[in-house]
């Protein structure tokens, strides 16, 4: 399960540049302006841009905007009404979330001196403090197919924030910097799959059910389900799936026993329907990000109506001696390999060599802002919009394999503008509709 609450965390301060009563602070990976009040070394708690605080936080620090009766702001805390943290910039310093004192939680009831440097919050003393913020999910068209959850075609696992993490990471490993693309998830695997046959008719009659046959079966599916046949269009977020079926149809028959491919496709649905939700640039006050303009869709240099998927892990899955799923990374240049066998493209390196986690240990400062760099910009795939950010791909020297990620700060701000307009992230829309789909297929 992914992390998404307040980090507490020690901020250094230095001043801000161009502001004589603000300061810029360093928390964990991040950048956060604050105010003259704030001391370096001061231990508090960061908010960063993907949550919301909740409405007891808020109410407790006077944080709640305050509206008139037609729902226009009139004063008030700092948040807006969605009660979303925001990624801006103050006075042309970046801002990636929101950072308060320990004290801020006192209303709790709780003892703060129990917090710790590093340790990551929900909640404190049973009351809620904050939470993922997710833009309202509009019903799509109709319940998804789909078939059980099979332990040799698992979920690919949760891409934490890295700035969360970046102090974690074990030396002794070697580390990658790919492009995050700005898509939906996908996997298709060739795998052991348990499959019941149609009952015949004297089975039917007595109400005997086939008891389920394994075979070698190509399976594709979302981030979180797997589909569950070709008959499913009109159903799901995305009304279609049939770009989704067009990638395994250029994988069917190469892939070997147990192999799977994880992947993002970006582009398009069909004609008119881009896969992510555009983002409208046209209402920043800063240059820097109104240059992008208005209905920005994040195309990666597809034809309107064409999607294309690129690769970013693979692992091989055996049966282990009781009949369980042993799954095994392949690295990132065996990956890049086996992909362009496949015709696939792979996530493209943002460095030209692998970096030891050695030196991102000894100095994961100095990593941060290079990092900070990588995921802002021109998207360099397709430069029409900013890139989405970049992943940390971490190999262990016990082959164990984690992905961080770390996104730019225009993209961020897009991001928020489309959530807080009521535009869903289509993969918090999957994944919400995935938690219904689960509980079904287990029944």
């Amino acid at each position: 399960m992914s992390i998404h609450g307040a980090y507490v965390t020690r901020i250094r301060i230095r001043p801000h540049p161009n502001a004589d009563r603000l300061a810029i602070g360093t928390v964990g990976g991040f950048q956060v302006v604050v105010g003259l009040d704030v001391a370096d070394g001061d231990l508090g708690l960061f908010f960063s841009s993907e949550l919301k605080v909740s409405p007891e936080y808020a109410d407790a620090n006077g944080l709640r905007p305050v509206v008139d009766e037609a729902g226009n702001r009139i004063g008030g805390g700092y948040f807006p009404a969605s009660l979303r943290v925001k990624a801006q910039r103050f006075r042309g310093e970046r801002s990636d979330g929101y950072w308060a004192p320990l004290a801020s939680l006192t209303f709790t009831g709780g003892d703060v001196s129990t917090l710790r440097d590093g340790d990551i919050i929900t909640a404190f003393n049973g009351i809620q403090v904050c939470e993922k913020y997710v833009a309202i999910v509009r019903p799509g068209g109709g319940q998804l197919r789909a078939r059980r959850a099979n332990p040799f075609f698992r979920e690919h696992v949760e891409t934490e924030q890295l700035g969360y993490f970046v102090r974690r990471i074990r030396p002794g490993g070697v580390a990658y910097v790919t492009l995050k693309l700005h898509g939906t998830s996908g996997r298709t695997g060739y795998v052991p799959d348990d499959t019941a046959p149609e009952p015949r008719w004297w089975q039917r009659a007595l109400r005997i059910r086939p008891r389920p046959v394994t075979r070698l079966t190509l399976l594709t599916g979302t981030r979180r389900v797997v589909l569950g046949g070709r008959d499913d269009d009109g159903a799901g977020y995305y009304g279609s799936h049939a770009f989704r079926h067009a990638i395994e149809d250029q994988l069917r028959g190469q892939l070997a026993e147990g192999e799977v491919l994880y992947y993002e496709i970006v582009g398009w649905v069909a004609p008119g329907s881009p896969i992510m939700a555009k983002h409208d640039f046209s209402g920043c006050q800063d240059k820097d990000l109104a240059k992008w303009g208005k209905d920005v869709v994040y195309a990666y240099g597809q034809a309107e109506g064409m999607c294309a998927a690129y690769v970013y892990r693979i692992v091989q899955t055996t049966r282990g001696p009781l009949g369980q799923p042993i799954e095994v990374e392949l690295p990132w240049p065996a990956v890049r390999r086996r992909a362009a066998l496949l015709g696939l493209p792979c996530v493209p390196d943002m460095l030209d060599a692998p970096i030891s986690t050695d030196a991102i240990a000894a100095d994961p400062d100095a990593f941060m802002d290079r990092i900070t760099e990588l995921a802002d910009g021109p998207d360099p795939i397709d430069p029409s919009h900013p890139r989405e950010g970049v992943v940390l791909r971490v190999e262990n020297a016990d082959g164990t394999v984690e992905f961080f990620k770390a996104k730019g700060l225009a993209f961020k701000i897009g991001e928020g503008i489309a959530k807080e307009s009521g535009e869903p992230d289509m993969e918090e829309a999957q994944s919400v509709a995935a938690e219904g789909i689960a509980e079904e297929s287990a029944a």
